[in-house]
């Protein structure tokens, strides 16, 4: 994501107004407590966004790290002209910016956040037309001459004035911020509270929609369900932590049983960002079926879900970080989660972007049809141990067992991942027919990988290597080779592939060129 400025859309559309004796007969207007914002936003490689996009406002006390001031938050949906966007913060009557942000007279700093990316670094508030507070004023509420003011209202002279301040509601016409105390379990109960409010909001005045949505703000802190849930049950109200730093939203507790989790999820179009999620359930038993309770418990097939920059966990073994044996069809950028997550025993069919899961995540044992960039796992992921790994694999990491692996099938789209013994279609026992037929671009694997048999099975095996291989590197018994028994490799093709011992099957006929097999040259 890329921020271009545009001429003085950095600057408050309210500043210092200084008046001279002759202009003090003169009353000003009143002044507004709003910034106006200019930018135009354009895509990684330079081209101007055109969709809708979700910008979130937040004023800090310094330009990295710091705390967030006056519990302010502005979430804004716009539709960029070419990129361009023009607008106010701080324009909601039921969300104006605290005017207790400038009672220091330190500079305060501009976090902005499109489509859940915070842009870097912040932005400085600077003084332009008119002033948000009187320099020798607390809050200048009506006055004649506010010399440096920066919230005078009405102002006619403000000097040395004590005024009241009015502070943000923690509801606003499109958020509900959840209040926070020193007691955790408390704060579980205000978490449920203000998602409760928040199904019942109107923003702008129109019912909730994708395009006006309503937000609940978890500030940060620590949040007890305790045996409790928080149902996210209706569409377009969001869950977002308001620091980017996951760990300061921490929300946990103790799964009540089979068929739930610490967030159930049944609405299709949410967003979940910047949460830490753990359930801490110690005892009762798995059915390893898809009612083990878990952090994460959605429904399955929720294609309007985009959850960014969360991590699910799961305190032993008797829970699972998110919910297993389901399709996981959403949105899903910079998440963690435990063994079997992303729709391991199920379906992995949405988009998932700098994730991390460990056993059988990301479809394994199921399908992984989806599309995956700069994904890491470890044994039978990514559509492994039997699996299907189908969809579009990019810069992704698996161990033994992955990408279709151990008795699987890899019939997608592979370029720079890396496999351990038996991925890629490889065959790790017997019972199994295996079939590696995807395409693949420099990828690496281990013994047994590329439709290969690193074992001698027992029994009968189907092994089918007939995709299209290129810069590829096996170990032994790759590319369909095999200690016992060869693959069929009717229809492959071999381009400057490495191979170590008994690689490459000749069975089939497949093509092979500038190749090496036990590093010498092959064919």
């Amino acid at each position: 994501m890329k921020i271009t400025w545009i001429g003085a859309c950095r600057s408050f559309a309210t500043t210092a107004l200084i008046l001279t004796g002759a202009m003090a007969a003169a009353i000003p207007p009143p002044v507004p407590l709003v910034l106006n914002y200019q930018a135009k936003l354009t895509d990684t490689n330079g081209l101007p966004l055109s969709t809708t996009t979700t910008l979130i406002f937040s004023i800090w006390d310094a330009p990295v790290s710091g705390s967030p001031l006056g519990a302010f938050l502005d979430a804004d949906d716009v539709l960029p002209a070419n990129g361009v966007v023009s607008m106010l913060v701080g324009d909601d009557p039921g969300n104006l910016i605290p005017t207790s942000i400038w009672d220091s007279g330190a500079t305060r700093w501009l976090e902005v956040q499109v489509n859940g990316n915070t842009l870097s670094p912040r932005t400085a508030l600077v003084s332009v037309p008119y002033a948000m507070r009187a320099n020798s004023a607390n809050s200048a509420v009506s006055a004649t001459v506010a010399t440096n003011a920066v919230h005078a209202s009405t102002a006619d002279l403000a000097s040395s004035v004590t005024g009241l301040v009015k502070s943000l509601p923690m509801d606003g016409q499109a958020y509900v911020i959840v209040e926070v105390t020193a007691d955790p379990v408390q704060n579980g109960i205000n978490l449920v509270t203000a998602y409760n409010r928040a199904e019942a909001l109107t923003p702008h005045g129109q019912p909730l929609s994708a395009r006006n949505r309503a937000m609940v703000v978890v500030l940060p802190g620590q949040y007890d369900m305790t045996t409790g849930t928080l149902l996210m049950i209706t569409n377009y109200v969001d869950l977002v932590g308001l620091s980017t730093a996951r760990t300061d939203q921490y929300i946990f507790g103790e799964s009540s049983g089979q068929g739930t989790g610490i967030l159930r999820q049944t609405a299709s179009d949410v967003r979940i960002e910047n949460l830490l999620v753990e359930c801490t359930r110690s005892s009762g038993g798995l059915t390893f079926s898809a009612s083990d309770p878990a952090a994460y418990f959605p429904d399955g097939a929720l294609a309007g879900t985009v959850v960014t920059n969360c991590e699910f966990r799961a305190d032993g073994t008797n829970a699972y970080s998110t919910r297993r044996a389901v399709e996981y069809s959403g949105t899903y950028t910079n998440c963690t989660g435990g063994r079997i997550a992303w729709g391991g025993f199920g379906t992995a069919s949405g988009i998932f972007t700098d994730c991390i899961g460990g056993t059988a995540s990301f479809g394994g044992l199921g399908i992984a049809n989806g599309v995956f960039k700069n994904c890491t796992a470890i044994d039978n992921s990514f559509g492994g141990l039997g699996g299907t790994a189908s969809g579009t694999f990019q810069n992704c990491t698996g161990t033994g067992g992955s990408f279709g692996g151990s008795g699987g099938t890899a019939s997608g789209n592979f370029t720079n991942c890396t496999g351990g013994t038996d991925a890629f279609g490889g065959l790790g026992f017997s019972g199994f027919a295996s079939n590696a037929s995807g395409t693949f671009t420099n990828c690496v694997g281990g013994s047994g990988a590329f439709g290969g048999i690193s074992g001698i099975p027992i029994g009968p095996v189907t092994v089918t290597v007939s995709g299209t291989f290129s810069g590829c590197i096996g170990g032994s018994y790759s590319f369909g080779g095999g200690p016992a028994i060869s693959g069929n490799g009717a229809g492959g093709k071999f381009l400057y592939c490495n191979g170590g011992t008994s690689s490459f099957t000749a069975t089939g006929a497949p093509l092979a060129l500038y190749c090496v097999k036990n590093g010498a040259a092959y064919p």
